[in-house]
């Protein structure tokens, strides 16, 4: 059986101020090790991304395989 990590990613705006994009940053965390423990492989925290421009830095190099996009939004 292959070992897959999937790799949570959140999106925020600069225009909230640093006191929400922390309090953004702790529960994308809290979620991502929430979910870790229930399913069959790890979610692994990203980031808080706070432009489309960071999005594509945040994970992938050389050798590894391409990081195909999920969106959850709610």
């Amino acid at each position: 059986m292959k070992n897959y990590e999937f790799w949570f990613i959140v999106g925020s705006q600069t225009l909230y101020g640093p006191e929400v994009l922390e309090t953004v940053d702790a529960r994308a965390m809290e979620m991502a090790a929430y979910l870790t423990e229930r399913l069959p492989y790890p979610l692994v925290y990203k980031g808080t991304a706070k432009s489309a421009e960071e999005i594509p830095d945040r994970g992938g190099g050389p050798g590894q395989e391409p990081a195909v996009p999920f969106h959850l939004c709610g």
